[in-house]
This record gives C-alpha cells, structure tokens and sequence, in this order.
C-alpha cells in the first residue's frame, strides 16, 4: 500500500502515533493523582527547587517549562484548590507572588516523580541512556526550528 510508505516516511506521523500509544498510557497514570503532565512537573520543579535562593514564581515556571503565563496560572490555581501549594506574596516585590509547596504538595511530587522515572526508565533501558538523550536533543532541535520559522 503507498499509505504504508507514506506514513512511514512521515515524520508528523510518528509524532503523532508515538504521542497517541505512549502517552494515553501515562496519562492515565497522572489521572489517578488526579494531575495532568504540566501540574506535575510543576509540583516535581517546586519541590527540586525548594532550597534555591530563588523564588519559583509564575513567570520563571513559564519560561522554563515553555508554556504560556496562561497555561501555568490554570496549573496553579488547581494545584492550589488541590492543597498542593499556595500562592504567598514576595517579600521582594509585593506586585509579585511565589509559589510555595504543601507537606501535601511534596508527597505527590514524590509519588509523580517515581511515576515518570519508571517510565522514562524503560526507555533508558531499552535504547540506552545517549539514544534517549539524542532523542530529546532532536525533538527540542525540530520544535526550535519549526519556531523560528513562524
């Protein structure tokens, strides 16, 4: 069939077909925690960055995690109804907010950091820890260039 040929040069489709077997799985995983991806990687970088000097606010969130201010502030505030975190005035800058983490907040970043190890682990193990990182520097090349032609 040509479909077959097609599809399989097509890098859209791979995308797509990766992202559809893989992350259904582990989506429904986060589900159980009652989180999507964002809000959980948001609870496993407040809880590795709870010694910084820094304070995590918002705006730093957004730029490392590359998503809008938008998509963070809807994270937030259903990490916050979950009692997960909570939002405290800057002591620095009292037009700005950051984000501290609940006892609560600590214990599910535990349980979702060992829930994405795992299944990054598998892939660790099955294609070795220089294919994975080859992978990811790939996929982030592609998304830069895509970008930077829009």
């Amino acid at each position: 069939m040509k479909i077959r040929q097609y599809v399989g040069k097509s890098l859209l489709f791979a995308i797509c077909s990766s992202y559809e077997k893989i992350w259904r799985e582990f989506n429904t995983t986060l589900r159980k925690e009652e989180v999507n991806f964002l809000q959980a990687v948001i609870l496993i970088s407040m809880m590795l960055e709870e010694r910084s000097e820094k304070a995590i606010t918002p705006s730093s969130l957004a730029t490392v995690l590359r998503t809008s201010r938008g998509n963070i502030s809807h994270c937030i505030t259903a990490l916050d109804k979950r009692g997960f975190l909570k939002r405290a005035f800057d002591p620095s800058d009292a037009r700005r907010y950051r984000l501290v983490l609940k006892p609560e907040g600590r214990r599910a970043a535990l349980r979702l950091m060992k829930t994405i190890d795992q299944t990054e682990s598998f892939f660790e193990k099955k294609f070795g820890e220089k294919n994975v990182q080859d992978t990811i520097d790939s996929i982030s090349a592609f998304e830069e260039a895509y970008t930077a032609s829009r």
